[in-house]
């Protein structure tokens, strides 16, 4: 058996050590993996030479390519160190051994990694290194790994099980292909064009969003203006790309904020989005490894009922039970930190019992301004008209949401309600994978909603980039 991994980040190391285990179990005569990349293992996004003030978006603890028993699946698992497990035992002399652009950068860094750090995404590129060496001590003698820095140009189905891949100047044929290509940069849209034809004509400098790692921000000279759309996930490393890289420092004062002290190289950044606010910061992460909340409304049984049935709800009811698993969560750790007159379980139960009402919490005297608003979250501008008026809410946005993470995902109720929306992916995937909601109710509320403002609330950066 002759099977290609194209891409050889995370996805497809995993995909490879799958292989290797079930290899274990059910042994073929012969089998032959060969990985494909031009940007080498890890990939595009991992690269240990890129910036090394580009952080992970995950805890150093909670990251691993390793399987245990907190993964839902079928096959053996073989569990191994976490990023920051392996940091701390073997990181430095792996790292010491190889000749990496930002080897003193890692070095400094794994002797202050901790279990609340944020790893740069450098260093993860080198665990990936790491872990794809060890899957390949002690092969069996029915197996091969081979890992081709070529890329791939055109794949073909020759018949149900014979793939033809095409190569620059070759080809070659395997019996199974796993693709993991991660986001490639679309051709510029109408309103991206737009955007760089107004950037030209009013001496701006337009950076269209992309791998931060690929960028060549040396160009952009101090003291131009730059335009950027977007304050999501790529705003933040633009951000720093354009500061902190270029000799900038945020210096935290007495009062715990930051004060940034320029360089001098800095250009100004004129950056906006159609919701016009940053993504929400990351709740201080106070989990222990595989801890979650319970799921009521979209649980995995019913999920799993659904899928073994065959049956479809409305992506109405679909957004309704992700929201009432939102709500639940916030309401039930606002009530037993701010309504101690409350019994928090029997507010939990008649809450479980009519999520989508407010008539439960006005049985409880849940006051207005303590409520979750999703239409306030999503458009946290309110009523703001003028530029002075949109300053004041940013800021004040800005330091409440700040404070509200630094509270914890299992203190803060909102930090907390946002966990529980994280907690519920593999489920929401589920649903879409399985085609548990229709093709038009996908495209309309998905496509056409939830994905924007779940990535607002719930794939926002560290709370450092935040501050």
């Amino acid at each position: 058996m002759k099977l290609a991994l194209i891409g050889a980040g995370p996805r497809n190391l995993m995909a490879l050590e799958r292989l290797l285990a079930w290899n274990q179990r059910m042994s073929v005569n012969n089998l032959e993996i060969h990985l494909f990349d031009p940007a080498g293992i890890a990939g595009r996004v991992w690269q240990p030479a890129q910036p090394h003030e580009l952080l992970m978006n995950s805890l150093a603890a909670k990251i691993t390519l390793f399987t245990d028993h907190t993964i839902e699946m079928e096959g053996p698992t073989i569990p191994g160190p976490t990023l920051l497990e392996w940091a701390q035992r073997s990181g430095r002399a792996f790292i010491a051994d190889h000749n990496y652009k930002n080897k003193e950068a890692f070095l400094s860094e794994i002797s202050h990694l901790s279990t609340n750090s944020y790893a740069s995404r450098g260093l993860y590129g080198v665990y990936q290194e790491w872990y794809y060496q060890q899957l390949l001590v002690d092969l069996p003698e029915n197996v091969t790994v081979s890992f081709h820095k070529e890329r791939v140009t055109g794949i073909q189905r020759l018949n149900d099980h014979t793939y033809k891949l095409n190569f620059d100047d070759a080809a070659e044929t395997f019996d199974g292909v796993s693709m993991a290509l991660g986001e490639g940069l679309a051709e510029a849209t109408d309103s991206e064009k737009e955007l760089a034809d107004f950037a030209s004509r009013n001496n701006l400098i337009y950076l269209r969003s992309g791998y931060a790692a690929e960028q060549d921000f040396d160009k952009i000279p101090a003291a131009s203006a730059v335009l950027l759309r977007g304050l999501g996930l790529n705003f933040m490393d633009v951000m720093i790309m354009l500061t902190t890289h270029r000799g900038g420092t945020f210096q935290r004062l007495d009062d715990d904020t930051l004060r940034y002290k320029p360089s001098g190289k800095e250009p100004k950044i004129y950056a906006g989005s159609g919701r016009g606010f940053p993504y929400h910061a990351r709740g201080f992460d106070q989990k222990a490894i595989g801890e979650t909340r319970p799921l009521y409304f979209l649980s995995n049984q019913l999920v799993d009922h659904m899928i073994e049935n065959q049956e479809q709800m409305s992506g109405q009811k679909f957004l309704d039970l992700i929201h009432s698993e939102v709500a639940c969560t916030y309401y039930t750790k606002l009530v037993a930190q701010a309504y101690t007159g409350i019994s928090a379980h029997e507010f939990e139960r008649a809450f479980q019992k009519d999520p989508l009402s407010s008539q439960v919490l006005d049985d409880y005297g849940i006051a207005q301004e303590d409520r979750l608003d999703i239409e306030k979250l999503e458009h946290p501008e309110g009523d703001a008209q003028t530029a002075q008026d949109l300053q004041k809410v940013m800021i004040q946005y800005l330091e409440k949401d700040i404070a509200e993470a630094k509270r914890g995902n299992k203190i803060s109720p909102f930090s907390s309600a946002m966990e529980t929306l994280r907690e519920l992916r593999t489920n929401i995937r589920k649903v879409i994978t399985y085609k548990l909601i229709s093709d038009d109710d996908y495209a309309r509320y998905i496509l056409g909603g939830f994905n924007s403002l779940n990535s607002f609330l719930a794939v926002g950066p560290p709370i450092l980039r935040l501050e």
